[in-house]
């Protein structure tokens, strides 16, 4: 697989599988939006460092794509350019 960096991660050039969601994915001029694990969704303005944080893209073991979303989502318009991921399987340590 090809890779790129966006706003900073580092990801590759794929399409999402079905068991990745969005991260992060720009809005307009810079302006970015972030979904965590529990499906929350805020505003970063130009902070991707923080937008980053929030969504949990820099955690060990993610697999992270760059894709178009192919359909409309909350906040997300077709064409757009988004950052997926998947997120590592937690151990309950039983």
């Amino acid at each position: 697989m090809k890779t790129t960096y966006f706003l900073g991660v580092k990801a590759h050039k794929a399409a999402p599988t079905k068991k990745h969601v969005p991260a992060v994915w720009e809005c307009m001029l810079g302006t970015v939006y972030a979904q965590n694990a529990q499906g929350n969704t805020q505003y970063f303005d130009y902070e991707h460092e923080l937008a980053r944080a929030f969504a949990g893209v820099d955690q060990e073991g993610a697999d992270i794509r760059l894709a178009r979303a192919k359909r409309r989502m909350t906040g997300i318009r077709p064409g757009q350019l988004v950052l997926w991921i998947r997120r590592p399987v937690q151990s309950t340590g039983a």
